[in-house]
């Protein structure tokens, strides 16, 4: 039996609502096993995984976190991607900053990504354009905390993705500070 469906009494009108559901959600799949196994949950009942999440960050001194390398010598800061994917869509995220650094002078996009399939097209992309390379930083794979520095240090958060469960770097963002885009 669920914790708290014995203690309360409620089991029936819990097993009641649950006849109607055709899906449920959990953070963790294994969260509704017991559910299951109780009998609550028949096996038609679709379960869904969606993880929780919250972030660690905070907010600080936006000044303090453009002292240090990389982000001393940006102006105008943005902070991006996670990974270099079609998903993640780093070459509209470039069309839009070649458009963008015309409007802004000194416009600097910082990217911090783990997984790189479209690194190439992204580098033949910057290659592809005069200056947009100068103002366009691939920093790679970052310690976290160095993620959250960046994030203080910017002045707008950019994600080109084309679809998200929970975007992590979207909860971390505002956590700084940072307004997302």
């Amino acid at each position: 039996m669920p914790i708290g469906c014995r203690a309360s009494g409620g089991a029936r009108a819990l097993r009641r609502a649950l006849e109607k559901c055709s899906a449920v959600s959990f953070c963790a799949r294994a969260q509704a096993e017991p559910f299951r196994g109780a009998g609550l949950l028949g096996p038609q009942v679709e379960v869904f995984e969606i993880p929780e999440s919250t972030s660690s960050f905070k907010p600080g001194d936006q000044a303090a976190a453009r002292a240090p390398p990389p982000a001393s010598t940006a102006i105008r800061r943005c902070c991006g991607w996670r990974h270099l994917n079609a998903n993640k869509d780093p070459l509209t995220i470039l069309d839009a900053v070649s458009i963008a650094r015309r409007r802004l002078p000194g416009l600097q996009l910082w990217c911090c990504f783990g997984s790189a399939p479209q690194r190439a097209a992204v580098e033949a992309r910057l290659a592809a354009e005069q200056g947009l390379g100068e103002c366009v930083h691939l920093l790679g794979s970052v310690p976290h905390e160095q993620i959250e520095l960046l994030m203080r240090a910017a002045d707008l958060f950019v994600l080109g993705s084309h679809r998200e469960g929970s975007s992590f770097s979207l909860i971390e963002a505002p956590a700084t500070g940072l307004t997302p885009s």
